[in-house]
């Protein structure tokens, strides 16, 4: 979301930008989100929206309905990888994550809440990859604005993944990742790396 909204601002220097899994619109996400909800079995989501309605984003069950969210719509491995844990993990800070977005990924009650881009993405002059799983909480239709805006834009869906398609399918999103920014990968077997150590550049400088 920042990167993409100081893109708008044209920065000098700025040649390329990356959009993973990047929502144009708040907006566009919790109506994504709420279509995403619909997928799951009646009982989660019936407790989801008891807690939301009473406001009881901190009741254990609720923490729990949410986790089955994550792991279908935010990362559908299984173990989750540390990184990924730890990620989830930050959620629940009461501090920076609930003042700025909210209790949930599935909740805005933040300073975000009316955050878009929808209408100025077409100020964004750099060549943009847009990257998003088939099973994203972020799906096409939270997504879209880039790709009608962007005048030079790139979109790529990773069939098998969610939102965490750098570890889902980690060496496809790292051979498009290369593709785009002109790296090469120095090993196919990228499995236990963290996603940036096997990109290269052609040439040292």
């Amino acid at each position: 979301m920042l990167a993409a909204d100081f893109a708008t601002h044209q920065p000098k220097g700025l040649r390329k930008l990356i959009l993973m899994g990047g929502l144009a619109s708040v907006k566009l996400h919790i109506e994504a989100v709420q279509a995403r909800l619909a997928e799951l079995a009646q009982n989660i989501q019936a407790t989801i929206r008891k807690y939301d309605e009473a406001h009881d984003y901190d009741a254990p069950e609720y923490k729990d309905a949410c986790m089955v969210f994550y792991r279908r719509f935010m990362c559908r491995l299984d173990p989750w990888p540390e990184e990924v844990s730890l990620c989830v993990k930050r959620l629940e800070d009461p501090t920076v994550y609930r003042t700025m977005f909210g209790p949930s990924e599935l909740r805005c009650t933040g300073n975000l809440r009316d955050w878009s881009v929808v209408g100025a993405c077409h100020k964004i002059q750099a060549s943009t990859l847009l990257i998003n799983g088939f099973y994203d909480e972020i799906p096409e239709s939270a997504a879209a604005p880039w790709f009608e805006e962007i005048l030079q834009v790139k979109w790529r869906v990773l069939p098998e993944s969610s939102h965490m398609g750098l570890w889902e399918e980690r060496e496809t999103w790292l051979k498009i990742m290369a593709d785009f920014l002109g790296y090469k990968v120095t090993r196919s077997d990228a499995s236990g790396l963290h996603p940036f150590k096997s990109l290269h550049p052609h040439s040292q400088h």
